[in-house]
């Protein structure tokens, strides 16, 4: 967690990017800390969020494959496919998972 001293001096220069002049704390002269004001700034379009929310959906219940704690590049993919109308034989892609889990 950045401390208050370098939370106000982000602040103060404009949500701009911070490099450190010197040491501060733990913190090493050099060490960069990124202002991400002015991606907040931005919405998220209605589209992405229905693609990251198929894309958890997909990795939790269509396709509970390893890694459990993080979503994967195919769910991604999937998801954005089926936020675009493509359409996609999930329950072929459930099937196949659920023998692969289940054994021969």
């Amino acid at each position: 967690m950045v401390d208050k001293h370098i939370s106000k001096t982000i602040v103060t220069s404009g949500h701009m990017d911070v490099v450190l002049n010197e040491d501060e704390g733990e913190y090493e002269k050099g060490d960069t800390f990124l202002s991400f004001h002015c991606l907040a700034a931005r919405p998220i379009s209605r589209k992405a969020m229905l693609a990251g929310y198929l894309s958890v959906w997909l990795k939790r219940c269509v396709i509970p494959s390893p890694p459990h704690d993080g979503i994967t590049p195919l769910t991604i993919f999937l998801g954005v496919e089926l936020v675009h109308g493509k359409l996609l034989g999930l329950l072929l892609l459930w099937f196949a998972e659920f023998r692969a889990d289940s054994g021969p």
